[in-house]
């Protein structure tokens, strides 16, 4: 029910509706061109709604990241210059990595 906004834009030339357009149970269109690109849109669908649902996540997952760098720094002992040079770092460093493969594991 929520999600029925999404399917009113998606498509333009007309709203498709779940049931019909995109579910078990769906109608196929005598076009194929039209049939394909119903099929495409529903797919856009599926995508939105994966972002939608994905994207608190990541936010929770760049939180904690952040929050260990900040604990990192509250308990080591931060007097020495190489030290922090080594923290900040392995931060980056392990940062990098995590953007990586939050890339590798969407783009493949």
């Amino acid at each position: 029910k929520d999600t029925a906004i999404i399917y009113q834009h998606v498509y333009a030339p007309s709203p498709l509706v779940f049931e019909r357009d995109c579910g078990a149970s769906k109608t196929l269109a005598e076009d194929p061109r039209t049939q394909l690109a119903i099929e495409s849109a529903c797919q856009r669908v599926v995508t939105i709604q994966l972002v939608i649902w994905a994207t608190p996540f990541v936010a929770i997952v760049f939180d904690a990241v952040i929050a260990l760098f900040c604990l990192l720094q509250a308990r080591l002992d931060l007097d020495d210059d190489v030290c922090i040079t080594k923290l900040v770092q392995q931060f980056l460093s392990m940062l990098t990595f995590l953007v990586m493969g939050m890339y590798a594991s969407a783009a493949y």
